[in-house]
């Protein structure tokens, strides 16, 4: 069967259009979400009714856990981020709030494969290194599965464990990845409505019979994207006397770490 597997859509609904086109168009049997359909964009509710209304499977994400008071703010440090969690519980319908509460963590894609938000051990885990990686191979190992698909990071591509060499290496997303017998996966479809560091917008396509997963990756058109920033001003407002300070900090420490980041490059850059 093929299956096509997509996250952290994050109440952006021009992110819906592209999922629906592909899947239409590709003899796809089946569509799974890896969770955070609400958070940083102003489409609640079209979000969510889009995967009731499509029966796509969902797990809840943080931003679903945040939502309905079953995670502290704590845990999200973006000012942005607490900004739209607050007024998505405003905005979100009592029928959709109730949908969401009754979603899953977990989710059985295949036999083989199960559907996770962030890491084995939390739903709100960042897993974007090797070390994080192999921590949660070590789980998978002992749940007896070979795949967990995951998102969270926003960041498409996966870990792959060599189960002969004992060692994790990374696959990028230009490549079809082939699901072979001596190796175990981690596998983010990335993101479908909140892009970041650079990377695109993106979901996989996952064929059990053939044991291929590809990475298709897409834009949102200049009208939706100026639509979508409107439509969030709108809703969220820019800032308050109540936000501004954080926001300033926030800011602030972007700038740090970027100014950081431009002088490690520069010093790796002189040859001595």
């Amino acid at each position: 069967m093929k299956y096509l597997i997509f996250a952290d859509l994050h109440a952006n609904k021009y992110g819906i259009k592209n999922i629906l086109a592909f899947f239409k168009e590709n003899g796809i049997d089946k569509m799974y979400c890896l969770g955070d359909i609400v958070g940083y964009n102003s489409y609640p509710n079209e979000c969510v009714e889009f995967i009731k209304n499509n029966n796509i499977d969902s797990i809840k994400g943080n931003h679903e856990c945040l939502v309905l008071d079953e995670l502290s703010l704590s845990t999200c440090r973006s000012e942005r981020s607490q900004n739209a969690i607050g007024v998505t519980k405003k905005i979100l319908s009592e029928e959709n709030r109730a949908f969401l509460k009754k979603m899953p963590d977990e989710l059985q894609i295949t036999q083989n494969s199960i559907g996770i938000h962030a890491g084995f051990n939390s739903v709100y885990e960042t897993v974007n290194t090797i070390d994080k990686a192999k921590k949660n191979f070590d789980i998978l190992r002992q749940r007896g599965k070979k795949i967990a698909f995951f998102g969270h990071t926003h960041r498409p591509g996966s870990y792959v464990y060599n189960l002969i060499k004992e060692s994790v290496t990374t696959f990028p997303i230009g490549k079809t990845l082939i699901i072979k017998e001596d190796e175990l996966y981690l596998i983010n479809p990335g993101t479908c409505g909140e892009p970041r560091h650079g990377l695109p917008l993106s979901f996989i396509m996952y064929d059990d019979v053939a044991g291929e997963v590809s990475f298709q990756v897409f834009d949102l058109s200049d009208e939706n994207v100026a639509d979508l920033k409107a439509n969030n001003k709108r809703v969220f407002g820019t800032t308050s006397l109540k936000r501004f300070p954080r926001q300033v900090h926030e800011k602030t420490r972007k700038l740090y770490y970027k100014i950081g980041k431009i002088k490690d490059n520069f010093s790796q850059s002189i040859v001595l």
